[in-house]
């Protein structure tokens, strides 16, 4: 730990051969926000408008459509990270607030660990490739090509992981979750006709669930008779052939 508060560790050396400032952190900052609207399609339409304002995009749209139940659509858009409060002040503008939520993580130690070992396996390749170079015997050259072909493979993976921090330190992600607003014409909220139109749909509702039910448990249900039946039969010989030797037993003993 460096006087600064600082892991030591933030301050070695990246890929690059540039060394970290001790004050310079690695931030991933993304959020979360649920808004209630009258239209989820026109709402991820405008979400879109937005991403494109701050020079982001959509990522992940999944829209209920469903109008006649109260589903809920998600729609995932990524901003440059520098303009995520901007931009979740524009999401929030879109509908009524029902929650918020921002994270912030600091990944200043993974990205310097990856960096670090991205560098070090580099040097660790050229000089197999130099010492293949040099290798004699047919058997040198294949054990060295063999370790220069796995740490090449490592090296694709730490790139890799390289570039997945990088994004998240560059960019954020802000998932919005709509939930479409109950519409219902003025009239029709109440009395009897609706609350019977109303009682009728739940108990066809009920109904599909019950057949659904039904259906998922009649293979157990064959199964359980399958397998039931002849041991119920041999239980209740057992039962019955126990009883008659109690009895023939008790009949000696007289």
């Amino acid at each position: 730990m460096s006087d600064s508060g600082v892991p030591e560790s933030a301050t070695r050396v990246p890929a690059e051969g540039k060394p970290s400032a001790a004050g310079d952190r690695q931030i991933a900052r993304s959020a979360s926000i649920a808004l209630t609207v009258s239209n989820a399609m026109a709402t991820a339409a405008d979400l879109g408008r937005i991403a494109a304002r701050f020079g982001g995009s959509i990522t992940t749209e999944s829209l209920a459509l469903d109008t006649a139940e109260r589903q809920t659509s998600f729609v995932v858009v990524s901003v440059p990270a520098a303009r995520l409060d901007e931009a979740l002040g524009a999401v929030a503008e879109l509908g009524e607030v029902t929650s918020r939520v921002i994270d912030s993580s600091d990944v200043t130690d993974a990205v310097v660990d990856v960096d670090a070992r991205v560098k070090t396996l580099r040097e660790s390749i050229e000089r197999l490739q130099a010492l293949m170079k040099r290798a004699g015997s047919v058997a040198d050259i294949a054990a060295v090509e063999s370790e220069l072909t796995s740490r090449q493979a490592t090296l694709e993976s730490l790139l890799a992981q390289q570039k997945a921090l990088k994004g998240l330190v560059e960019n954020s992600l802000i998932t919005v979750s709509l939930t479409v607003r109950d519409t219902a014409r003025p009239g029709t909220q109440s009395g009897f006709l609706p609350g019977l139109a109303a009682g009728w749909e739940a108990l066809l509702a009920a109904g599909r669930v019950l057949l659904t039910l039904l259906g998922a448990a009649l293979p157990f249900l064959g199964v359980a008779v399958i397998v039931g039946t002849p041991l119920l039969v041999w239980r209740r010989r057992r039962r019955a052939a126990k009883v008659a030797a109690q009895e023939t037993t008790s009949e000696t003993t007289e």
